[in-house]
């Protein structure tokens, strides 16, 4: 694969790793006229995730940068900051327990999570999940609270011809009931966001609109079964792909400062969380309407 470009006329990029990721220099997201929004998009569909750093903006502004891009797509279980169409993650009171620091939740340091943070596409138990998110630190941990990206474009190339065929073409079941966001709830809570929320078969293979490249598009925070397979061959195949996020080739890693804002495309990324901090830790996101995964 050749090189990806660096310069795109009104910025540079430097990448975070060869082939995704990328940091744009020496701009303000809230001075971009027509053309420079442009050259954004081409350098977001080259790179996939792009960091911003040291945007001085208010919610407002960070929601209209977003706005450029696509129609808002609200969060229906985060918080909604200042601006409704901006959610907060935020722990002010009660700040994250930390995975590196509290063995006794050892039991859920799996593969896939547990309560902690999980490598995911952004709510992939809807029909049409959001495809793209805007996440800017505002209150940061003295140290700790990275965020990790995954390359599905990446993964996928690397797969076996086997592998390959044998999930080209087939869904897999992405349900509500996968996540964290049901912990706590009454059976008759957990019915009615089934209610809200069916479980949604989507292709194991995704195509990018855009770009017309392939992604893998299974992810452990809401998948909880292959289609066509029997119960031990959908999780053993489940398994094996989900291992292939983990690999270190396919992944960048973001130190987060105060007013960084990253952009990312939820249709051939996935993120990770990392919860290793006890000290208070505020973002604001904006998330964007997406089409049904084909």
């Amino acid at each position: 694969m050749s090189a990806l470009r660096t310069d795109y006329g009104k910025f540079g990029v430097r990448p975070f790793t060869p082939l995704f990721g990328a940091e744009i220099l020496g701009l303000s997201v809230n001075e971009l006229d027509e053309d420079g929004i442009r050259c954004v998009h081409e350098a977001w569909m080259d790179w996939k995730v792009l960091v911003f750093r040291d945007q001085d903006i208010t919610s407002d502004e960070q929601l209209a940068f977003a706005l450029h891009f696509g129609e808002v797509d609200r969060h229906p279980y985060l918080d909604i900051a200042e601006s409704e169409d901006v959610s907060v993650l935020d722990n002010p009171e009660a700040p994250r327990f930390s995975r590196a620091l509290e063995p006794e939740f050892d039991e859920y340091a799996t593969l896939d999570g547990g309560l902690f943070g999980r490598w995911h596409s952004d709510a992939t138990f809807r029909d049409c999940p959001p495809y793209a998110s805007f996440l800017i630190a505002r209150i940061l941990p003295s140290t700790g609270g990275d965020t990790l990206w995954a390359d599905m474009e990446q993964a996928y190339q690397g797969l076996d011809s086997e592998v390959k065929s044998l999930i080209d073409g087939r869904t897999a079941s992405h349900s509500v009931l996968s996540s964290s966001f049901v912990v706590g709830m009454s059976p008759e809570e957990v019915e009615e966001e089934l209610r809200r929320f069916p479980p949604q078969h989507h292709p194991m293979v995704r195509t990018h609109p855009v770009t017309g490249r392939k992604s893998l598009y299974v992810n452990s925070a809401f998948v909880d079964q292959i289609d066509g397979l029997s119960e031990d061959q959908g999780q053993s195949l489940y398994r094996d792909l989900l291992g292939e996020v983990l690999r270190p080739e396919y992944q960048m890693r973001l130190r987060w400062e105060v007013g960084s804002l990253v952009m990312w495309d939820n249709r051939c990324v996935q993120h990770y969380p990392v919860y290793d901090y006890y000290e208070r830790r505020r973002m604001e996101r904006v998330t964007l309407a997406g089409d049904r995964p084909a």
